[in-house]
């Protein structure tokens, strides 16, 4: 018996023995070489480009999320796949560097999307807002609003929506893409008779059918404000065609992708492009309160059907707020552009500290012969509601207009310049 033991412990630790050389041989030789490749291939690829997202990524960071993915199978490299090799010049504007595939890749991702969201909306923390406090819509909200001036060229409103449930656009294939195009129009068939409107595809939309419905005085595509993702859409003009939209292979396909626009061609509404829907209201009068009245009846009016007759809802987290492809739209994802004419007052020092104080962002119209000519929109788009974002641009914007009148008259401003 002493003898068979001895064989059997003897047998047993040279199959130990061997299982551990083949172990080591296996790691060393086969496995560990591929990884390596891998991670080092895409680490580069995701560093090696002007965006928010090489800005914050780290080896500790790729290890932690190299082989996630969420259970559509969105993985980091398709997260990142649309910035390689296209960011290598620096800009003070830098893009994101990330298009999100679906709402799974908010938790998925965090540990990038979070970094990324913060220095983009510069932000120090993630509020979470009560559902109802956090989609306060009330438009009888507003105080003032009514902006009457000559000097206030344009106004335009605009938000992305997603729905909850379903990939994003950019991870969709044609047949998703289509089926997603017939529900949302068939929802806003069912828009109230002050809505309705009438839809065309992409496909059928021409240079000329874009100039008849006015697109080209709609700043919401063009993105003049804030990193954007789509780096060959220029920013003076939306350009609707289906090639500005190759981010990834399968969006060459204009199928499924609507443009439809109520009967005063007031609101446009975009189907599948960068996001599911987006809305865009433009007003010409000044009248920003109608314009936020219209945009908020039409986004509730839309909301309530899409339960009623989908049974479903918009994408939405109580982190973030609602989820949307581009990390420069989520939160309200409400864009508000006013293009405004001044004759005074940007050359004030106080011109600069009022769009601190009230969040603001501005940029100068570059093709207006009159260089006076600025759009004025909000840089909050989280952590707060779309009344708080629109009350600070009202506030904002009369009092330039009151501090600009003043100003050309030769008057006195110290009582309402801080």
């Amino acid at each position: 018996m002493g003898c068979l033991t001895r064989y059997k412990f003897v047998i047993g630790v040279s199959v130990a023995g061997s299982g551990v050389i083949l172990w080591y041989i296996y790691n060393k030789y086969f496995k560990t070489p591929l990884v390596c490749c891998f991670d080092k291939c895409l680490y580069k690829d995701i560093t090696n480009n002007n965006t928010l997202i090489a800005e914050n990524y780290s080896p500790e960071v790729h290890i932690q999320l190299g082989d996630k993915e969420t259970s559509n199978e969105y993985s980091l490299k398709d997260l990142v796949k649309h910035s390689v090799g296209r960011f290598k010049t620096k800009n003070a504007r830098k893009p994101t560097g990330i298009v999100i595939g679906d709402e799974e890749c908010y938790d998925v991702f965090q540990e990038i999307i979070d970094p990324v969201i913060k220095d983009l909306h510069a932000v120090n923390c993630f509020r979470r807002y009560e559902s109802v406090r956090f989609k306060d819509c009330d438009w009888r909200k507003i105080k003032a609003g009514r902006i009457v001036n000559k000097n206030v060229l344009s106004i335009v409103l605009s938000t992305s929506r997603n729905i909850a449930g379903c990939r994003f656009p950019c991870s969709l294939s044609n047949e998703e893409r289509v089926e997603i195009a017939k529900e949302l129009v068939a929802v806003l068939n069912c828009l109230p008779a002050h809505l309705h409107g009438a839809y065309t595809r992409l496909c059928n939309l021409s240079g000329r059918r874009q100039d008849k419905l006015g697109l080209s005085q709609d700043y919401g595509l063009s993105r003049t404000i804030g990193p954007s993702p789509l780096p060959c859409v220029p920013e003076n003009r939306p350009q609707l065609s289906h090639t500005n939209l190759n981010l990834f292979e399968k969006w060459n396909s204009p199928d499924g992708r609507v443009l439809w626009w109520t009967e005063n061609r007031k609101c446009k509404v975009f189907i599948n492009f960068l996001d599911h829907i987006k809305f865009v209201i433009s007003n010409t009068n000044g009248d920003l309160r109608q314009a936020v009245r219209e945009y908020m009846e039409i986004l509730a009016e839309v909301e309530q059907i899409l339960k009623r007759k989908q049974h479903k809802e918009f994408a939405w987290s109580s982190k973030y707020g609602y989820l949307t492809s581009d990390l420069t739209d989520v939160g309200t994802g409400l864009h508000i552009e006013v293009k405004i004419r001044f004759k005074m007052v940007h050359k004030t020092e106080f011109f600069n500290r009022l769009m601190v104080t009230k969040q603001l962002n501005c940029s100068q119209c570059v093709d207006e012969k009159n260089t006076d000519t600025f759009i004025i929109t909000n840089k909050n788009l989280i952590g707060t509601t779309e009344v708080d974002i629109i009350q600070q641009v009202v506030d904002g914007i009369t009092l330039l207009l009151e501090t600009d009148k003043r100003l050309s008259r030769g008057e006195e401003t110290k009582d309402i310049m801080p």
